[in-house]
């Protein structure tokens, strides 16, 4: 049991869900998983996950990432594939369910962080992204104030 003061299970994931929190940068760009696989310092590499489906995977991924879909990542199986001394990073498509990946993996006590923009932030290859870039929004009215 979780050292939270609390007896309900819902008060202690809830307890245990803020203390998570408090401190973490869940998110990171793409140019600082870049920089760190470049320094020469494989002792403070990344372990990258992308979390997208085997099928976007295999039409092109960062290199020495491993595959596990997003919906499975919890599983103890892949739960076993993954580091518990060596800060992960995951990513998407977007940017979307790697948020979700990061912070299931965080929950579970994982040193890890999601790339900002998934996929869509590493290469200029739009045939690797599976998934159509963002060109436009629509101009539907806001509000300020």
């Amino acid at each position: 049991m979780l050292a939270t003061g609390e007896t309900e299970d819902s008060k202690i994931a809830l307890a245990a869900a803020q203390a998570m929190l408090a401190d973490w940068k869940p998110v990171a760009s793409a140019e600082s998983l870049f920089d760190n696989m470049a320094d020469g310092d494989d002792s403070n590499d990344y372990f990258v996950v992308s979390v997208r489906a085997p099928d976007a995977y295999d039409l092109g991924h960062v290199e020495g990432a491993i595959n596990i879909p997003w919906k499975v990542i919890a599983d103890p199986a892949n739960l076993a594939n993954l580091p518990t001394d060596q800060p992960i990073m995951v990513y998407c498509y977007t940017g979307h369910t790697g948020q979700v990946a990061a912070t299931s993996l965080k929950m579970l006590g994982y040193n890890v962080v999601n790339m900002k923009f998934g996929m869509m932030g590493w290469p200029d290859d739009d045939a690797v992204l599976a998934t159509g870039r963002y060109s436009a929004a629509p101009d539907y009215p806001t509000v300020t104030g």
